[in-house]
């Protein structure tokens, strides 16, 4: 039989830090959590706002064509609709 050796360790004091100090830290931390977080969020809402930019960048290229293709290459005024030739704008 193996014999079993008993270690024995004193006790020693715990060193804290003051209750103030630890709800100061905890606060601290808690704040960049909810910051974090939030950014996370904003992030996804960037994210799905340039998506949403990519469709209307599409979609305003696809009607540029159309037009194009209608009215050959004109400007338009974006205000009153009206055409007006490429050279008179130079």
């Amino acid at each position: 039989m193996s014999k079993i050796k008993t270690l024995e360790v004193e006790a020693t004091d715990v060193k804290t830090i003051s209750t103030e100090q630890l709800e100061a830290l905890q606060g601290h931390v808690t704040k960049q959590n909810q910051i974090q977080m939030q950014i996370g969020g904003l992030e996804g809402h960037k994210s799905n706002l340039l998506d949403q930019l990519k469709e209307v960048v599409t979609e305003l290229s696809a009607t540029q064509a159309d037009l194009e293709a209608e009215y050959g290459p004109v400007n338009i005024d974006l205000t009153t609709g009206e055409i007006s030739d490429v050279s008179a704008a130079n």
